[in-house]
């Protein structure tokens, strides 16, 4: 499936203070993973994060979509809540369906129905093997507006294209193109294009 990675804060509604290396998963932000949404830290007595997903495998082709929505007890403030989506399809070109764990929840090892291999055998000349293909598309939306907070609004669309040489390994190939609404002062609209490409490997 298509991915967006981007760097993230380890909790949205961390203590009270400025951005810290220590603050992010990935890191702290640089030219080459930008933030384009963020609350900031916000000082809070409790907050609730509900996120229902749902998936439907119909032979090759694969539809799956989520809804986070969070509410926030702010100190000093009125409560927030705060609500991201996304939706995505997926098809497998050559054939293969997306296998998924009932017992775990979770998506399976895809098993390609024949793996790369591109070899020459004696008279039979060079075989060679496809792996799997898989093509997807999504859509998510996540807004941090409200109240007295204003983290942004990110539409984003993404388009992928999967590689499955073998059971451990995989290329993904993905284009996004986002949408960012600013509500900060001297800031407004903008729009970027993301190129992404990288191989998995694991045992």
């Amino acid at each position: 499936t298509p991915e967006i990675r981007k760097q993230q804060p380890a909790t949205v509604f961390g203590p009270v203070g400025p951005p810290s290396p220590s603050n992010y998963i990935n890191g702290a932000p640089g030219p080459f993973a930008p933030i384009f949404v963020d609350t900031g830290a916000i000082p809070a007595d409790n907050f609730q994060l509900f996120d229902p997903e749902f998936a439907l495998i119909l032979g090759p082709l694969s539809l799956q979509s989520e809804y986070a929505f969070a509410y926030v007890d702010q100190i000093g403030g009125p409560p927030l809540f705060f609500n991201a989506y996304m939706a995505q399809v997926s098809y497998f070109l050559t054939g293969e369906h997306r296998p998924y764990d009932r017992k775990l929840g979770i998506h399976d090892r895809l098993k390609p129905f024949e793996n790369f291999f591109h070899v020459r055998r004696g008279s039979r000349g060079i075989q060679t093997g496809l792996g799997a293909w898989e093509v997807a598309a999504r859509f998510s939306n996540i807004v941090l507006n409200d109240e007295n907070i204003r983290g942004n609004n990110l539409t984003d669309f993404t388009f992928g294209l999967n590689w499955y040489l073998n059971p451990y390994t995989r290329w993904k190939f993905n284009y996004v193109r986002a949408f960012l609404e600013d509500s900060r002062a001297n800031k407004g609209n903008s729009m970027t294009d993301a190129y992404g490409m990288r191989i998995d490997f694991d045992f």
